[in-house]
Order: structure tokens, then C-alpha cells, then sequence
């Protein structure tokens, strides 16, 4: 029997997604300019169709980042996963990674957040256990030459555990 409060469902829940966002990230659109006002429906499966962002949310417990003239890039949302709900979103930042990923540090850790221990200097994981969330963070150069980094920030909250 596994311990609800362990971060391995949701450690498998991010690598899975992950992988969502590298096939999403190679489609989606340059500018958030050129996006749909609507929600798109990207497959048939009710679990996994997207609501397409056009500003960027406020999320529970997640601190906005503060850099220099950050903007969305693009966003999704997938209320329905199994695994709970899930925002995807993909800035750009005027600083470089390192500071994108030292500022998450900084706020996650000061806002209660447990920090995963990672072997990349470009992501972050985070969880916060009791609350069922996860944040995920992977940063890298930017495709744009006016700003130095992109990070992509994954938000995932489990479903509330019913216990016996």
C-alpha cells in the first residue's frame, strides 16, 4: 500500500507531462499575439482537452515572478487529468536562467514549498505535499534575442485523497 503523501505519483505525473510539453512546445504559436481566443479541444479523450491561456493566471501558493518585463509566451490548461489539474505556461524573461531558477528558489522555499533536489541546473521541482501541488520549472535560452531566458512553469494539483 503506497503513502498518499509520497511525491512519487506526482513525480510521474510531471515526467509524463514533460514529454506533453516538448511535443506542445514544438506547435505552439511564436507570439501570444497570434493565439485563439478559444478553448481547443486537441483530442477526443475528455482527461486531456486543453483550455488555451491568454494571460497568465494566479495560482495558489505560486509567488509571480518578478524579473524584468516578463511575459507569457503561452499557456494551457488541462482541468481534467487524472493525475488533477494542470497549468502549463511558457515565459520569456528579460534575465538570464540562473536568475529565473535562484528567484523560484528563493520564493517557493519562503512560501512553504519543499524544493526536490535536482542533478540539472536548468529545472526545479517543488512540491507542496499537504496541499497536493507540484511545480515544475525548466529554464533555457531564449528563441527571441530581446530577452535571455524562456522558462516553462508546470503547475499540477492533485485530486483531494479520500482516506479510510
Amino acid at each position: 500500500m503506497s503513502d498518499w503523501h509520497s511525491p512519487a505519483p506526482a513525480m510521474r505525473a510531471l515526467a509524463s507531462s514533460l514529454l506533453a510539453f516538448v511535443a506542445w512546445q514544438s506547435m505552439a504559436p511564436p507570439s501570444p499575439a497570434q493565439q485563439p481566443a478559444q478553448p481547443r479541444r486537441t483530442t477526443t479523450d475528455p482527461r486531456y482537452v486543453t483550455q488555451e491561456l491568454q494571460k497568465a493566471p494566479e495560482l495558489p501558493y505560486i509567488p509571480t515572478y518578478a524579473g524584468r518585463g516578463a511575459i507569457l509566451m503561452s499557456g494551457l490548461y488541462y482541468p481534467h487529468l487524472q493525475e488533477g489539474q494542470c497549468y502549463h505556461l511558457r515565459y520569456l524573461s528579460r534575465e538570464d536562467a540562473r536568475q529565473v531558477l535562484d528567484w523560484y528558489r528563493s520564493a517557493l522555499s519562503s512560501n512553504g514549498w519543499k524544493l526536490v533536489p535536482s542533478k540539472s541546473e536548468s529545472m526545479l521541482t517543488a512540491n507542496r505535499d499537504n496541499d497536493g501541488l507540484t511545480v515544475f520549472i525548466v529554464t533555457q535560452r531564449s528563441p527571441r534575442p530581446e530577452y535571455k531566458s524562456m522558462f516553462m512553469l508546470r503547475y499540477l494539483q492533485s485530486p483531494p485523497k479520500i482516506q479510510k
